[in-house]
């Protein structure tokens, strides 16, 4: 009876070739668009749960220093914030500080900076366990001029995962406390050192940190340091069942001490930080239920696609069950005949799609700025969670199916004398062409919403910033512009960088800086609402200046040309207003801007901008 079956339902693809086609189609379509993205999702979940103990372990945060009076929270914390924190609060048990080396690496005549490089405390190798290749972690955190670095690093710099022993000459920045005037300042002075490499890191497990290269820091180095020109991140250890709304209410009575936030370690995976620092990932959570809303509605479609294609053939499938029973067969083998169909399609869809996940995952990572990889889909809930979902494509459309078959009966199978419900079939169609449009509109927006961003500025594909290693003086500003205009490709220049200079700050009130030359406004296209441009006065003053409207809005001037105001203990004078752009980041708010003319053709900055032929 088996073979019969088999041969019956093979012979049934064979006249009706165009059906199953289309239905296992749509099925690889779906199937590989929500196995995807499924299991990019459930990889970003494990991601953020990937730290030993994360129940104790909290990332300290601050307010942002220079958003003030707002709720944005950074990860950039005072020095020495986690091992005063472990001083006075018997709850916190260990911590750990990462502090952000600039690091240059000496191979040969050739340089490479290390941008992921951190001095950290050994209680590193405690809270975070990390898998090692070699080494003793906790050791090479403790000696001075001993290194550990990532696998990922030691096969892209010396072509192995294992160099233990390998010495690297880094080039690296201290601060240096010096007399300035009547007070003190501090300067950073180059050290040029040999380290060696005494610990290998495995970094292809998942971690919500990003490290390449890490160097020991010491808690009296951190004491000697009351100043820094470098970022502290700190992550703090606490007992067991600890209460942490009690620990952080301890914290905000605290008034001698800087505000602190704690934030649960596998939150931090998902929260953003404004100084966007390059030590903790980050992974929009929303842009996760994004994903797994996607697939569910591709596969919807595409199971309805594969029902609707079924109940279009439900004649002959009728009619070829119907010929079954006459064959002796039972109802019971029927119904397993009508799953075995669909399985078997399921199936072979599956498979297809396995074969396109492999071949565009790469592509996908790059796009996604994943790191999933092939055998995560087979790994832990993952492959349950995609079990489930083949199971589901499996049973529901043969339960329906077999529901329609057991309502008519066997006489009129044979007869062909029966009437089809197709107020269902319509209800299918119209659900799935608006499943469909929600998907095309989606694209369409995130599409949009790409170009908006691609395009923020006019001539934005032609504009090249270029970042100068050392300040230039004039002299050799006017030796570039005068060779660099002369090349066919470029058409424009401007030393005014596109992006802010500097800040200044208090606690009322923040403001971006941006120094200007006289081709700042025919090079970025910037649009004068009111006053002056300033492109043609000769009496250049650092307290004459531009303002953007959102300085305008905040500051509350009205009638803002000739008018004074002061901030950080200097006096402007507005004479002209631009119309907001986006400086740094277009989902930010536009912060105030203050604008300020430098010499006619020169400023004084670490770069400059070209515009080339479209």
């Amino acid at each position: 009876m088996r073979m019969f079956q088999y041969k019956i339902l093979f012979r049934h693809w064979g006249k009706n070739k165009i059906y199953p086609c289309i239905s296992t189609f749509s099925l690889v379509i779906g199937l590989t668009c929500s196995t995807l993205l499924i299991g990019f999702a459930m990889h970003e979940q494990h991601t953020a749960h990937s730290t030993p103990g994360e129940d104790q372990l909290y990332v300290v945060q601050t307010k942002d220093n220079f958003y003030h009076n707002s709720e944005l929270k950074t990860y950039d914390t005072p020095v020495g914030a986690a091992q005063k924190l472990h001083e006075k609060y018997p709850q916190v048990t260990g911590y750990c500080t990462f502090r952000q080396e600039f690091v240059v690496m000496h191979r040969g005549k050739h340089k490479q900076e290390i941008d992921n490089a951190y001095k950290v405390t050994p209680g590193f190798d405690t809270l975070f366990q990390p898998k090692m290749i070699s080494g003793n972690l906790k050791q090479t955190l403790s000696q001075p001029l001993k290194i550990a670095i990532t696998r990922s690093f030691a096969l892209r710099t010396f072509g192995k995962e294992n160099p233990l022993g390998e010495v690297l000459t880094l080039e690296t920045y201290k601060d240096v406390f010096v007399k300035d005037g009547e007070g003190y300042g501090v300067s950073q002075q180059q050290v040029n050192q040999d380290y060696t490499i005494t610990s290998v890191i495995d970094d292809r497990p998942p971690s919500v940190l990003y490290y390449e290269l890490l160097f020991g820091l010491s808690p009296e180095e951190i004491a000697r340091q009351p100043f820094s020109t470098s970022w502290y991140h700190n992550v703090v250890q606490v007992q067991a069942r600890s209460d942490r709304s009690t620990l952080q209410e301890k914290i905000n009575q605290d008034e001698n001490a800087n505000p602190l936030f704690l934030l649960p370690i596998e939150q931090a995976y998902y929260t953003k930080d404004y100084s966007e620092n390059r030590l903790f990932r980050y992974r929009d959570y929303k842009q996760l239920q994004t994903s797994l809303y996607i697939a569910l509605l591709i596969l919807i479609i595409a199971c309805f696609n594969h029902v609707n294609i079924n109940m279009t053939r439900s004649f002959q499938r009728l009619l070829y069950s119907g010929q079954q029973l006459i064959h002796g067969a039972s109802r019971n083998e029927i119904r397993w005949q009508v799953i075995q169909e669909t399985a078997l399609q399921v199936g072979f869809a599956f498979l297809i799609s396995l074969a396109l996940i492999y071949m565009v995952l790469p592509k996908f990572n790059a796009f996604m700025d994943s790191r999933l990889t092939f055998s995560d889909l087979f790994r832990g809930e993952t492959l349950s969670i995609i079990s489930y979902t083949l199971v589901a494509v499996i049973l529901f459309p043969s339960i329906y199916i077999l529901y329609k078959a057991e309502r008519v009966a066997l006489a009129d199978i044979l007869r062909k004398n029966y009437t089809f419900h197709r107020s269902l079939i319509a209800g299918i169609i119209v659900v799935q062409f608006t499943i469909s449009i929600i998907l095309l509109a989606l694209f369409l927006t995130i599409k949009g919403q790409t170009e908006y961003i691609t395009h923020i500025r006019p001539d934005a594909e032609s504009i090249i910033s270029i970042e100068h290693e050392y300040t230039p003086n004039e002299h050799s500003w006017k030796t570039f512009k005068e060779q660099v205009i002369t090349l066919p490709e470029v058409v424009d220049y401007t030393s005014t960088l596109p992006l802010m200079n500097g800040a200044i700050a208090n606690r009322e009130f923040n403001a971006n800086t941006l120094k200007m030359d006289q081709r700042f406004f025919h090079f970025y296209h910037a649009e004068l609402v009111a006053g002056d441009s300033l492109c043609h006065a000769t009496d250049v003053s650092i307290h004459k200046v531009l303002v953007n409207e959102s300085l305008i809005r905040k500051k509350q001037i009205e009638n803002p040309v000739g008018q004074s105001f002061s901030h950080d203990g200097m006096d402007f004078v507005i004479c002209g207003v631009i119309k907001d752009y986006a400086i740094d980041h277009v989902t930010n708010e536009v912060e105030p801007l203050i604008i300020i003319r430098e010499t006619d053709d020169w400023v004084n900055a670490r770069g400059s901008g070209i515009k080339t032929r479209p």
